[in-house]
């Protein structure tokens, strides 16, 4: 999977001599592809998993699980990925053309403009990244793991598909269905397809069942200190805690077994299956099928039409918001004002390419060397402060994060108040109630120009993009 837009690392000094070694620009276009080797969606061609919000792809009008048919009119299908990667990301950040195709519509046009800046430059959203354990609540790409096996059946290839409808022949139609195909119609009308129930192209079946397990040991599961496990509510963008044990459990710690597939066939041939998909559950407590399905649908049919996972999906919650002054900082000395956004609310407040940055929020910001040890020696010292319960894998990073525990929240305040963790970045989490306990209005920044100590209050812009996407 090709990831292109500009990603950070955790230390801070890594961070900083990485942009020093990149090209003179960096270009930023917002999504993600793999290259499908797939004879159901876009052979030997890539297919767009991830269009970030406010990106550059989001602003062109690609979407999920698009066919990029050619580039700048040259097919994908015979370009070596270098090329393909190097006319994507534009040269110089000119505009590229491409041509995709998904179910709503065959080769049509779409303009994608990437953003640049100068390699030495370090913006807000770069440095939010490096410094995510500020707060995981609200910069973090969370894996979770689905126990959810999904396949294709044969080679259709489903590009010319284009309406769906549900299996019903001889089928008891209950309450509990009609949610359900409620459910999968938003998801799949969302990928471009059409509901028609008298002719459509795939039709659309399910199955599921909940029954009491034989095997339970009611003594076990009460000694056993895992119960629950951490899921996503994709139209809540949350997670949530659900009584599911873990993958991997030991089966006599479930008091149920649930089960719930999707399989799609062909309109033309019912017997002919074109895709499915199953997931098989331990529960610990009761819990109702159609609360199961409405979390659990989306995310089954981020495989459809371009499967991935054939068992164990795994799912990436990502959660992207910062407050933005517009600031953009230089690589080769962080606490200095490499540039600023046009219109930014630090540029309108009178902050200048140049200012040497001294403390902000009265946190000192110091150099580069300072605040990677600071902020690793913050992050060792601030654990105990989050949940001890449900932790969660991060991408590239523990497996066993935590959100902060709520009690905690002045103790970490005042650990961002010591200046030998030189908290000053903290200011782009400062929507959080953690980062400080009292109402404040603006950024107060403290900076120094041609010698001279001055200070300025910047209001800041909250910039958000999140989404679930697979991983």
């Amino acid at each position: 999977m090709k990831r292109l837009y500009h990603t950070t690392m955790l230390v801070i000094l890594a961070l900083c001599s990485f942009a020093l070694t990149m090209q003179a620009q960096k270009a930023d276009v917002g999504l993600e592809y793999q290259m499908s080797y797939n004879d159901n969606w876009g052979a030997n061609r890539p297919v767009i998993l991830t269009v970030y919000p406010n990106s550059p792809a989001a602003q062109a009008g690609l979407r999920g699980g698009d066919i990029i048919e050619a580039i700048n009119g040259q097919e994908t299908h015979t370009m070596p990925e270098e090329e393909m990667i190097r006319l994507l990301q534009g040269a110089g950040g000119a505009s590229v053309d491409l041509l995709v195709s998904n179910f709503a519509y065959h080769r049509v046009e779409r303009h994608l403009k990437p953003t640049a800046q100068p390699a030495d430059a370090l913006t807000e959203r770069d440095i939010a990244r490096a410094f995510g354990m500020y707060s995981l609540e609200d910069e973090s790409d969370i894996l979770i793991s689905y126990p959810i096996s999904s396949g294709t059946e044969g080679k259709t290839d489903l590009i010319n598909y284009e309406t769906f409808g549900f299996v019903r022949t001889n089928k008891q139609h209950t309450n509990r269905d009609v949610l359900i195909e409620q459910q999968i119609t938003e998801a799949l009308q969302a990928k471009g397809l059409t509901y028609d129930p008298k002719n459509p192209d795939l039709l659309i079946d399910t199955y599921y069942s909940i029954s009491e397990n034989s095997a339970y040991d009611a003594a076990e599961a009460r000694r056993s200190a895992v119960q629950t496990s951490l899921r996503i509510d994709p139209k809540a963008h949350k997670l949530v805690e659900l009584p599911i044990l873990p993958m991997g459990s030991d089966k006599t710690l479930a008091r149920f077994y649930l089960k719930f597939g999707i399989t799609i066939y062909s309109g033309v041939n019912e017997r002919k299956m074109l895709w499915t998909s199953e997931a098989e559950e331990l529960l610990s407590d009761d819990y109702t099928l159609t609360d199961y399905t409405a979390l659990t649908v989306p995310v089954m049919l981020l495989q459809f039409p371009f499967t991935r996972y054939f068992n164990s999906l795994v799912v990436r919650f990502a959660t992207h918001r910062y407050l933005s002054l517009g600031i953009n900082y230089k690589a080769s000395n962080i606490s200095t004002i490499h540039s600023l956004s046009l219109h930014s609310p630090a540029a309108e407040a009178g902050l200048r390419a140049g200012d040497n940055i001294v403390t902000i929020n009265g946190r000192p910001l110091g150099t580069a060397d300072e605040l990677s040890r600071g902020y690793l020696a913050f992050v060792k010292k601030s654990m105990s402060c989050r949940k001890q319960d449900l932790p969660f894998a991060i991408k590239d990073g523990p497996t066993n994060c935590r959100y902060w525990d709520s009690e905690d929240y002045a103790r970490v305040a005042k650990l961002l108040d010591k200046d030998k963790y030189f908290g000053g970045f903290s200011y782009l989490f400062a929507f959080n109630p953690w980062i400080t306990t009292a109402p404040r209005t603006g950024v107060t920044i403290d900076y120094l120009r041609d010698g001279v100590m001055q200070r300025v209050v910047v209001e800041p812009k909250l910039q958000e993009a999140c989404y679930v996407t697979l991983e």
